[in-house]
């Protein structure tokens, strides 16, 4: 009989979550399975996006091979921003191996899988980062409930309408646990997007135990019940994990400061607008622009400090428009996510040694320390991390009025999760676990070739002394 392998994906999580979860009683399913499971840190890419995450994950090689960077990136000639896709993956991700090779796939909401690679033995539901859901014919009768946001339909979280959520992702939930029951597949992987969606927006409702967030959760916990009875080897992943952090870092406004970035045209920030803290704010206070300018050269403290003598005054929050952005043609060099751009090849140490000597920076590598391939040539210039362990991320790609602004949120951590189970399996923590670890593992286990160019090992899983295979 030929072994099933199925993963499941949560992206965003990370282990300080999970144990709260796991403490609340939230997710006991996942929670026995994680019991018995080989456990770990899984680090991310550099950069811990999804983007070049969950495609790491799924392909077992670098950015550099397979060629994705982050959802978005600047077109060749850096008029215009374009919009990732399937197409865009130059590697064959694990369901399409795994298809290739004859087995059965089962593929639902992996990143960039819009639009559908037509691949005999490989069933696909597409992601978010969609213009619409589209699904193979093979599974189409078990997916016509399946509902979800796309890049023209957004989640009902945007708007905290709890109950349409929870009926969204019951839908998603249901369709996987029928499909994990119901269709012949020898790899089933399946991620689902909420953790992070809610930690980037409602991260101190879920570490305060939200009911109706804690309700979601519960529901995503049904599919490890499932699992459990119909996998020979379960894998559970996250793509990066989440923290909070107390300083967002504007890498184009430190460009600019040193005369590297050019606007798109000389805007001001026309004045300073504090409004309450509402889903429809109906009641703006504007105070002007000289002010800003006054409060923006003060110390973060200060700045901090004002911001809440404002908020108790006014019962509001203090918000500045931040509208400007770089204009890429004219610009040296230019900040896209977690990569810069560099027009004139020749100030790439300069900017590295400029980079390396910021307190805000964790790391800056040209794009050939970091990756190999073919695919080498889309790659930023150089790869930059914010100095996460000092409270430091990104907040974007605007020019704004300081480099670093002092403000507390929650942004992604390179340090995700991974859980690895099978019958007589010995519980235990593996350190040293990578994000291309986890596709030799699955071809290992399915008894497939293992391309010769993959950047991960198969990851070895200690047996019980007691169990005989």
């Amino acid at each position: 009989m030929t072994r099933k392998v199925a993963v499941i994906g949560l992206d965003g999580m990370s282990w300080r979550i999970l144990h709260k979860l796991f403490q609340w009683k939230v997710m006991p399913s996942l929670e026995e399975l994680a019991k018995k499971s080989l456990k770990g840190i899984l680090k991310s890419t550099i950069p811990p996006e999804s983007g070049p995450a969950w495609t790491s994950l799924a392909t077992g090689v670098n950015p550099g091979k397979h060629g994705i960077f982050g959802f978005t990136q600047p077109t060749k000639n850096y008029d215009g921003i374009k919009i990732m896709s399937s197409r865009d993956v130059k590697y064959l991700r694990i369901h399409e191996m795994v298809a290739v090779q004859n087995l059965k796939s089962v593929c639902i909401n992996q990143i960039l899988t819009y639009p559908i690679k037509r691949i005999p033995g490989s069933s696909v539901i597409t992601d978010w980062l969609s213009p619409e859901i589209k699904c193979s014919p093979e599974i189409e009768q078990y997916a016509e409930n399946y509902r979800g946001p796309t890049l023209v339909k957004s989640s009902p979280l945007l708007k905290k309408d709890w109950d349409a959520e929870y009926a969204d992702l019951s839908s998603r939930v249901e369709t996987v646990n029928t499909l994990l029951q119901k269709v012949d597949w020898n790899l089933f992987w399946a991620v689902y997007s909420e953790p992070d969606h809610l930690f980037h927006r409602y991260y101190d409702l879920v570490m305060n135990r939200n009911e109706k967030i804690m309700r979601l959760f519960g529901k995503i916990d049904e599919t490890f019940k499932v699992v459990k009875d119909v996998a020979d080897l379960i894998i559970v992943v996250s793509d990066h994990g989440f923290e909070k952090f107390h300083y967002g870092v504007y890498l184009n406004s430190f460009l600019e400061e040193l005369g590297l970035v050019k606007r798109v045209e000389r805007q001001t920030i026309k004045d300073l607008a504090c409004q309450r803290q509402v889903d429809s704010p109906k009641i703006q206070f504007h105070l002007p622009e000289i002010f800003y300018q006054f409060i923006s050269r003060l110390p973060s403290y200060v700045e901090l400090m004002l911001s809440k003598v404002y908020k108790q005054l006014l019962r509001v929050d203090i918000r500045a428009k931040l509208s400007t952005y770089v204009n890429p043609k004219l610009s040296t060099a230019f900040a896209h996510g977690f990569g810069i751009y560099v027009n004139e090849k020749g100030i790439i140490d300069f900017l590295a040694s400029k980079l390396k000597n910021t307190s805000f920076i964790g790391g800056v590598w040209k794009k050939e320390e970091l990756y190999r391939g073919k695919q080498l040539k889309t790659m930023p210039d150089l790869v930059i991390i914010p100095n996460f362990d000092k409270g430091f991320a990104f907040r974007g790609n605007v020019i704004a009025p300081k480099s670093v602004v002092r403000r507390d949120f929650s942004s992604h951590h390179p340090d995700g999760i991974i859980l690895v189970h099978k019958k007589g399996l010995h519980p235990s923590w593996s350190n040293g676990i990578k994000i291309y670890d986890v596709v030799p593992t699955i071809l290992n286990f399915l008894k497939l070739e293992i391309p010769k160019d993959i950047d991960g090992k198969v990851i070895p899983l200690p047996k019980n002394s007691s169990f005989i295979s």
